[in-house]
C-alpha cells in the first residue's frame, strides 16, 4: 500500500488489484463521468480543502501533502475547481485561527 505522500500509478494500483491498466480507467470514466486525471484532481482538492479549513499548514505544504510536486499547478487546479484561490478559500472558510 502506498504511504502518505507517495504516488501510486493507475498501473500499480491495477496490478495490486489484479486488473488490467485500462479496466480501472474505463470504470472511473463510466462511474464518475470524468477522466481518471480529473477524478484524482477532485479528490486532491477535496483533501486540500479540509487542510485549508482546519489547519495552519502553508499552501505549499498542503499542495505537497495532497500529491502535487508543483504548488503553482496545485493553485491553478484548485482555482479552476473551486472558483477561489487556496488563499482566498482559507480566508473565507478557514476555522483554524491564531489566537
Amino acid at each position: 500500500m502506498a504511504q502518505a505522500g507517495q504516488r501510486m500509478s493507475v498501473r500499480t494500483s491495477a496490478v495490486r488489484g489484479r486488473l488490467s491498466g485500462l479496466r480501472p480507467m474505463l470504470s472511473l470514466v463510466g462511474s464518475f463521468g470524468m477522466s481518471p486525471v480529473h477524478y484524482l484532481q477532485y479528490l486532491r482538492v477535496g483533501k486540500a480543502r479540509e487542510s485549508l479549513e482546519f489547519s495552519r499548514l502553508s499552501v505549499n505544504e498542503i499542495a505537497w501533502r495532497v500529491g502535487y510536486q508543483d504548488p503553482g499547478s496545485f493553485r491553478k487546479v484548485f482555482q479552476r475547481i473551486m472558483g477561489l484561490s487556496p488563499r482566498h478559500y482559507r480566508r473565507r472558510f478557514g476555522v483554524a485561527r491564531d489566537g
